[in-house]
């Protein structure tokens, strides 16, 4: 049986499979993934199996430092 932080990588990395993502979703995604699974970077792209260099995946997480202002506009 799946613990909690298994069930949420799972739900995170299914959510970061539909095409209809903005960049704000994705780097949340991926900083989420970062910060509650322990996860680095080169551990999310491995589960994504996807093949982002280090600067893609941290431009990713970087977007969501933009003021909440600008985003909900």
């Amino acid at each position: 049986m799946a613990n909690d932080q298994e069930i949420l990588e799972m739900g995170l990395l299914e959510n970061l499979q539909r095409e209809d993502l903005n960049a704000i979703e994705i780097g949340l995604a991926y900083k989420r993934l970062m910060a509650e699974c322990n996860m680095t970077q080169e551990e999310v792209a491995d589960r994504m199996k996807r093949s982002f260099n280090g600067h893609q995946l941290y431009s990713f997480t970087q977007i969501t430092a933009i003021d909440s202002s600008i985003c909900s506009e």
